[in-house]
Order: C-alpha cells, then structure tokens, then sequence
C-alpha cells in the first residue's frame, strides 16, 4: 500500500510503499482511508512539537523504545474493513472519522 511519510523532523514527506497493516489485537479495526485532513496540529508535531511526551508516553504503553516515523495526520475518514474478534461497536463497511498518527496512507489499524 501506498503512505505518505516522513523519516525526520522538518524533512520532506514521500510517497512509501508499505506493508498492508493486519488486526493484531482482539479491539482492532482495519480502516481503508477515504480522506485525510492535514491540520495545524500535524504541521506542528512535524517540526517536533510534542515529540518528548510522546516518546515517553510509546515508551511508557507500548514499551517502544525506537522513535516512530514522524508523519503527519491526525484525522481523517474512512471505511471499517475488518475488526478484530472483541469489537461489537463496528462492523465492515462502517464509516467512522478516525485519528491516528501514523501517516497519511491508504489503510490503518486503529483501536477500538
């Protein structure tokens, strides 16, 4: 699939090919992205801003020691395609506006 992405704070966004994501959690949700906003917000963590709290924060929940990609997009909308076996909420074809900070791709994992 394809994503927009960044490696580095302040750099240039480029078009990636990834792996698609899969539901590897029981309250995950599969999203095929429809639209995507770029906000203040996600220029603004782009050059850095929040970059510390979010790192102890990833390294606090998730015990994620690496840095993340920096990417840019915190929301947008798209289509439920598959979810995960506790998730009640939603169900295939649903359409959810979804906040994430992955990157700016064409499908995402979520949780519910």
């Amino acid at each position: 699939m394809r994503a927009w992405q960044s490696e580095l704070f302040g750099a240039d966004c480029q078009l990636k090919e990834k792996p698609l994501p899969e539901i590897s959690a029981p309250n995950d949700l599969l999203l095929k992205v429809k639209a995507a906003s770029v906000n203040n917000i996600d220029v603004m963590m782009k050059k850095g801003y929040g970059n510390e709290m979010f790192t102890r924060w990833r390294q606090l929940k998730y015990q994620q020691w690496e840095p993340p990609s920096r990417l840019p997009l915190t929301v947008g909308r798209a289509v439920v395609e598959s979810v995960g076996r506790n998730v009640t909420r939603f169900k295939p074809g649903d359409e959810v506006i979804a906040s994430w900070s992955r990157s700016i791709r064409e499908r995402t994992r979520n949780t519910s």
